[in-house]
């Protein structure tokens, strides 16, 4: 169950849910899901870090998964930035990593980027900073007038078929039916995330990092993506890419690429000391 203790800088709940190691903990992760998706859908991989010694919490985004208030909302890219910093707090142990699924990697970046002192290390699953999918342009021109004169006003997010995300039936049955999936964000929402996009783009960083991609995207661009990161990112980078893996690499059979995710930070305190 999520924890509800966890109070935004502007006074709105956030929920928190964590899984702790059963010993001491060697370091925490903080992982931050997608657009649509929310902490449910990745509960094998937030267990799999505690069993591996790591202080695990995943941040449900405001106005996704078991929130109702607000749904597909935010007051501005930089407020969800503040939410992901408060979480952070509340995991002491380091090395602490935030780890970006997607859309979340946007977040993760600018955390990583705004607050370098709280964050040791940087992993990015399939980032969303390169979409494949783009929004057509009078989409765009509708999306930006109700920006201005009904900023709460619902727009679809091109990704409502399941098949983009996985081929495994079990899940695919499970996001036909997952009823805390988000599916309509409002046109502020959607602008944010594009100042948001605008303003990485200008980031550098320092920061060890992970970077996990899926060989069967159907959402991002990995060569975009590859070159994105590669152009930015200065510290340690290592780059995996599983050639028969789709985007949500939380529903591949094979979880080599968790495998990988708990090598690289079992060596993250050695990568930093050197």
């Amino acid at each position: 169950m999520p924890e509800f203790n966890l109070t935004a800088t502007d006074g709105r709940p956030l929920e928190l849910w964590r899984d702790r190691p059963l010993g001491t903990p060697v370091g925490s992760v903080l992982m931050l899901h997608g657009i649509q998706s929310h902490a449910g859908w990745y509960e094998s991989s937030r267990k799999a870090l505690a069993l591996a010694g790591w202080d695990t919490a995943m941040l449900d985004r405001r106005g996704s998964g078991c929130q109702t208030e607000g749904r597909g909302d935010t007051p501005s890219w930089r407020q969800l930035v503040r939410d992901v910093s408060v979480a952070l707090d509340t995991l002491p142990t380091r090395p602490r990593v935030v780890a970006g699924i997607s859309w979340g990697a946007k977040l993760a970046l600018a955390v990583a980027r705004l607050h370098p002192e709280k964050v040791d290390g940087v992993a990015l699953l399939a980032p969303g900073i390169c979409p494949l999918i783009q929004v057509p342009f009078l989409k765009r021109l509708q999306i930006l007038l109700a920006r201005i004169v009904s900023p709460r006003s619902l727009f679809d997010i091109p990704l409502n078929n399941p098949n983009m995300f996985t081929n495994n039936p079990h899940w695919l049955e499970y996001l036909r039916n997952d009823s805390l999936g988000l599916h309509q964000a409002t046109a502020r929402f959607l602008v944010e995330s594009v100042l948001l996009d605008n303003w990485l783009m200008w980031g550098r960083w320092k920061q060890p990092f992970l970077v996990q991609l899926a060989g069967q995207e159907k959402i991002i661009d990995n060569r975009l993506t590859r070159h994105w990161v590669r152009r930015r990112v200065s510290g340690p980078l290592r780059i995996f890419e599983y050639p028969r893996a789709f985007h949500t690499l939380e529903f591949e059979e094979k979880d080599s690429w968790r495998s990988d995710f708990i090598e690289w930070l079992r060596e993250l305190p050695k990568i930093l000391s050197d």
